[in-house]
């Protein structure tokens, strides 16, 4: 399984092709990427140096079953996907008042499970801890990637370690959270509200939004009449 996963990988670049760029082997590469401490430390800092310099990333499909290996667990061990819950209490995700935001987590459990995943719940404010620790804390666990649930209203953007995960937040896009979300197109929800109940013969429609809603989704109904 893992030499398949090996010889499928993208083209991109390698820890063989950083091995031959340094002149050193591939487990010396592997070892100093990892920061160990048998590599010496000036080799580890240039071996992390040219990687650097060519824009090497690790797979981490591949990171995950290789530490699989080296821990002697099954192979049929699942990677885990921590499910984060950014709300204001424990259950905030799980009972909030939106209906659509509760079927948010229930289905990412459901198709993390389809996907192969090991889906774990996490409270992001859990013993008031920090962003910084809270980052470390997954990293520690080998957690390589997380989904976030929507925001608490009036909450400022998360600030993560983003470099240790691949993310997807289930939010509405803010310019200081740069990484993937995906959300419900708000706008055009409404604009096919209206336009049913236009069809539906409704001729005087109104629309009442929320301030911080308004806000949040940037006027984006005025910019497009």
């Amino acid at each position: 399984m893992l030499a398949y996963i090996l010889k499928h990988m993208s083209r991109s670049l390698t820890m063989k092709a950083i091995a031959v760029k340094a002149g050193v082997s591939q487990a010396t590469v592997s070892m100093s990427l990892a920061n160990h401490p048998r590599i010496p430390r000036v080799t580890r800092e240039r071996i992390q140096a040219i990687a650097r310099e060519v824009g090497y990333h690790p797979n981490p499909y591949v990171s995950t079953l290789m530490r699989i290996c080296r821990q002697g667990r099954p192979l049929e061990s699942k990677p885990a996907l921590a499910i984060v819950c950014a709300q204001r209490t424990t259950d905030g995700w799980r009972n909030h008042p939106a209906l659509t935001i509760r079927h948010m987590r229930e289905g990412a459990f459901e198709r993390a499970v389809l996907r192969g995943y090991r889906p774990e719940e996490f409270w992001l404010h859990r013993d008031g801890m920090s962003h910084a620790r809270f980052s470390e804390m997954l990293h520690a666990r080998g957690i390589q990637g997380l989904l976030i649930s929507p925001l608490a209203e009036g909450d400022p953007p998360l600030a993560l370690h983003w470099d240790y995960f691949s993310t997807v937040s289930l939010s509405v896009p803010l310019p200081a959270l740069t990484v993937t979300t995906v959300c419900n197109d708000h706008y055009f929800s409404s604009l096919q509200s209206v336009r049913e109940c236009h069809r539906r013969g409704y001729r005087r429609v109104g629309l009442l939004l929320r301030r911080i809603h308004q806000d949040r989704f940037r006027d984006a109904g005025s910019r497009a009449r």
